[in-house]
């Protein structure tokens, strides 16, 4: 009965992780998100932030383009909208 009730409490907390973005939120892990155009600039705009555990998050892959680094996020430029990847975002 116990093993039981342990497994289904760490099942719970597994789902509410994914679903939730709680370590995300806890700035745990890194993220990155599209961010708006700057004006006269062109492509897709995305910002990076970094988590306590996994550090920032980064575009390298492909033809994006890292335009700023901060301590507190980088900037990356990308020509083409990215796919939806839930690792990345």
């Amino acid at each position: 009965m116990r093993i039981t009730l342990v497994a289904a409490l760490i099942a719970i907390a597994l789902v509410v992780v994914r679903e939730q973005r709680v370590l995300q939120n806890a700035g745990l892990i890194g993220y990155c998100s599209q961010v708006v155009t700057p004006a006269g600039k062109t492509g897709f705009w995305h910002e990076c932030r970094p988590g306590k555990i996994t550090g920032t998050p980064g575009l390298p892959l492909g033809p994006c383009k890292l335009i700023r680094h901060q301590a507190e996020l980088d900037i990356w430029r990308c020509p083409t909208e990215l796919a939806a990847n839930s690792a990345r975002q």
